[in-house]
């Protein structure tokens, strides 16, 4: 590319840049994005920029222009309920399975809850308050938990152990 090819391209950038920031609604401001994303596109591509990544601010182009006629593509789609799960990821499987410790100290040993919280708590290096708040979201019926699972899980194990006592001193002991 020759410097007044450059140039050219540079100054195609700067205008859609200010054609940005004087933009006041939704729809001109997407407009100047696009245009800005097309001459940074054009200057990239001259400036041999790889294809793939020039594909990708492409794909990105016409979505925008998607969006800009009225319809929403799936980049922009907002996909509820994953939306909600990330947001609440819950419980590490770690987490999960210190919860069903103190169920199990709980229900095998005899051993108060707030003792089994601090016990375990104590024995995995992990916050007393931070266990006791997982256990009543994995114990939850109403509130969804990446972790129930595990917590569900590592409840049966330790019940379907011959002695679950030691099946439950043995984890303790990792």
């Amino acid at each position: 590319m020759d410097a007044k090819d450059k140039e050219i391209r540079i100054a195609e950038v700067k205008r859609a840049a200010a054609d940005h920031a004087l933009a006041r609604d939704p729809q001109t401001r997407r407009s100047a994005t696009i245009s800005t994303l097309r001459a940074l596109w054009e200057l990239a591509a001259v400036s041999g920029a790889p294809v793939e990544g020039l594909s990708v601010v492409n794909k990105l182009i016409q979505d925008l222009e998607e969006l800009n006629r009225g319809t929403v593509p799936a980049l922009f789609e907002v996909d509820k309920e994953s939306a909600a799960e990330k947001k609440s990821s819950g419980a590490s499987a770690d987490l999960a399975l210190a919860a069903a410790l103190v169920d199990a100290l709980n229900q095998y040993e005899k051993m108060p809850i707030q003792e089994a919280i601090d016990y375990v708590a104590a024995k995995r290096g992990i916050s007393a308050n931070n266990l006791k708040n997982a256990r009543q979201r994995l114990r939850s019926k109403t509130i969804k938990d990446a972790g129930q699972p595990h917590y569900q899980a590592a409840l049966s194990t330790i019940a379907a152990q011959p002695d679950p006592a030691r099946a439950i001193r043995v984890q303790l002991m990792k």
